[in-house]
């Protein structure tokens, strides 16, 4: 399978860093303030609920929260693909919620009109959890690196396609859409599926209960 990662790197409009690819040449200025600032205010906020939190009911408020802050704002995917590198290269804007990196890069992605994104994760920096998070239909989130605990949770129709390996619970309450990842994921996969596609490349640990959609294990995807 041809890597989408290939073309995407060879854009000149690209700054190389490493092995990541970045949209500006000087990614720590040109970082979308407006957003940066409204990711910081968000978790501040939520921070003093609880310092690792993977309720449904605080999980759901973090994003629904993020998306109605997110309303009056105009970003570029240039812009949401740099932010994402931003985060994870400066652990210190994790906060007290490790989740809520993932749900506002999910916010991000369902909010703007286009529909395919590219992350590129390194492989030193914190996971994020929660990525892929409600993830629409007709988006397709693209992710060269690691993912944390709830990779694709309650997917509603989204294509997620992972380029690496996914901690537990991988595609938690998932009603439609697909999950591809190359790698391997851990414990509880598919756990409350309620439909779509959940394929992995490498290892499945455990699956989790009430699995009501498709899981592929060990194959070429």
């Amino acid at each position: 399978m041809k890597n989408p990662f290939s073309e995407f790197r060879r854009n000149g409009n690209h700054h190389q860093s490493g092995h990541f690819t970045l949209h500006s040449n000087s990614p720590d200025q040109d970082i979308n303030r407006e957003l940066l600032a409204l990711y910081n205010d968000l978790t501040v906020s939520f921070g003093q609920k609880s310092a690792f939190v993977y309720e449904h009911s605080v999980i759901d408020s973090l994003y629904k929260n993020a998306c109605e802050g997110l309303t009056n704002l105009s970003f570029t995917v240039n812009q949401l693909e740099d932010l994402a590198f931003y985060i994870v290269t400066n652990p210190s804007l994790f906060h007290q919620i490790p989740a809520y990196a993932g749900l506002f890069l999910s916010a991000l992605c369902n909010t703007i009109e286009p529909t395919e994104f590219f992350l590129e994760l390194p492989t030193s920096s914190p996971l994020i959890h929660c990525l892929g998070y409600r993830l629409s239909k007709r988006k397709t989130l693209h992710i060269d690196g690691n993912a944390g605990d709830f990779f694709g949770a309650n997917l509603s129709g989204g294509h997620l396609i992972l380029h690496g390996n996914a901690r537990d619970w991988v595609g938690l309450g998932m009603g439609a859409g697909k999950i591809e990842i190359k790698g391997s994921c851990g414990s509880f996969a598919g756990e409350w599926m309620r439909g779509g596609s959940l394929s992995v490349n490498g290892k499945i640990r455990s699956f989790g209960l009430e699995v009501k959609g498709h899981i592929i294990e060990g194959v070429d995807i």
